[in-house]
């Protein structure tokens, strides 16, 4: 089995079985408290101080996302969670992320439908990551109801982000928002 499939494999059996159930992603049911998570077992450990963000052991982890964090409002619970990949190790172009990004998305736009790209730099960028890593670029696509996108009942938002963390390193996030978001956000 060539490197291409393996990776395509991987993905889809890993990746799957969470967006199925995407009004719990994870198996974080979105409105959960802080205690409701430490009583399941998810065991909340703020990030920020004062930023209601926790990271947090779902019940229904993937091995291509390692890391899991949720964003919590005293009055909506969580209204927010985001999965990270672990970093991946690429050449200058970014290839290898790029396509694991592109599998995923192939994946998210099969269960939700074709989301909208915003990518400001050209995919055949020889920079690729160290473009990105400027921060004033972005490479992400959405998922979202008006865009005729459906998630869940519940969820509004979808979307996939690549995220350089060095010239030749970066990871993949993906965050799902709730209906609640606009409200907890900017009450």
């Amino acid at each position: 089995m060539n490197m291409r499939r393996g990776i395509r494999l991987v993905l889809l059996l890993c990746l799957l079985p969470s967006l199925a159930c995407a009004s719990s992603p994870f198996g974080i049911t979105l409105g959960m408290t802080v205690e409701e998570m430490e009583s399941a077992w998810m065991h909340p450990e703020r990030i920020y101080e004062g930023e209601g963000f926790y990271w947090v052991d779902p019940p229904y982890p993937t091995p291509f996302f390692t890391q899991y964090a949720v964003k919590v409002d005293q009055g909506y619970g969580v209204y927010i969670v985001q999965a990270y990949s672990d970093e991946i190790l690429c050449d200058s172009s970014g290839s290898q992320i790029k396509e694991a990004y592109l599998q995923l998305e192939e994946e998210m736009n099969a269960q939700f439908g074709r989301g909208e790209r915003y990518w400001d730099i050209p995919m055949d960028s020889e920079q690729f990551l160290e473009t990105l890593l400027d921060g004033a670029w972005y490479f992400y696509t959405e998922y979202y109801e008006d865009f005729g996108n459906y998630i869940a009942d519940d969820i509004f938002d979808a979307a996939l982000m690549l995220l350089a963390t060095s010239p030749t390193s970066g990871l993949i996030q993906l965050e799902y928002l709730s209906d609640d978001y606009w409200e907890a956000e900017f009450p």
